[in-house]
């Protein structure tokens, strides 16, 4: 029989203290449980291999769009469904390529460069586009790349947004506020976040990618707290 040792509770203390330390340098100060813990140390995700790969694929299907006739046209129609905050800087954009296409002030490649940067800028998301388009090429390969790198990249901080579901939660309630939410709702609102904002990471906003996508995530339930909060009245 293996006699077991007991531990005093300054030695239990600093036990919890190096776990927890450790943790917060896997994760970035999530909580997380120790089956993910051990998952993420297992099978880390290789976050550049992924935005190198997602960045790629989004440019060739750009890339292939731009060369298609009539592009340009096709966008016109679409511009009403931007965001509100981009609604009137896309026509602009838009009206630009357009005007320099049709009095042929640009050459052809300057053109296609102009309509990959519109449709980058606007369509981070190549999904978003091509559900409304039919494009004349077969974009299905690397539309499978962009969405395969996007499916690893949010799954290395899906735990954030669970975290942040059941905290948010927890902040309503201490505030007495009501919030027709779950803390489900909660974390799928924050995924749905951190995928759009997963197709907009680029390495040149100078941030690593967990934090540009957690920031967004946290963003996107403090805008719902906003939008379905009751109003103050002063009388």
């Amino acid at each position: 029989m293996v006699k077991q040792e007991k531990c005093t509770p300054s030695q239990k203390a600093r036990k919890g203290s190096t776990r927890i330390k450790s943790d917060r340098n896997g994760c970035d100060g999530a909580d997380l449980s120790k089956a993910t813990l051990r998952s993420r140390t297992a099978n880390p995700p290789n976050i550049a291999e992924a935005v190198g790969e997602l960045n790629a694929a989004r440019f060739a299907i750009y890339t292939t769009l731009a060369t298609e006739t009539d592009m340009l046209a096709t966008l016109e129609p679409l511009l009403d469904d931007l965001p509100l905050e981009k609604r009137n800087q896309g026509r602009c954009d838009h009206k630009m390529l357009s005007q320099a296409h049709l009095e042929g002030t640009q050459s052809t490649s300057i053109t296609q460069q102009g309509i990959v940067s519109f449709l980058a800028e606007y369509y981070p998301n190549p999904n978003t586009l091509l559900n409304q388009i039919s494009p004349q090429s077969d974009l299905s390969k690397p539309l499978d790349q962009a969405n395969g790198a996007a499916e690893r990249l949010i799954l290395s901080v899906e735990p954030f947004a669970k975290g942040y579901g059941v905290k948010f939660k927890n902040k309503i309630r201490a505030a007495g506020m009501p919030l027709p939410f779950s803390s489900e709702d909660l974390s799928q609102v924050a995924l749905v976040a951190g995928l759009e904002a997963t197709f907009r990471y680029s390495p040149e906003h100078g941030a690593k990618y967990s934090t540009y996508v957690m920031n967004r995530m946290r963003g996107s339930l403090i805008d719902l707290i906003r939008e379905n909060s009751r109003l103050i009245r002063i009388s």
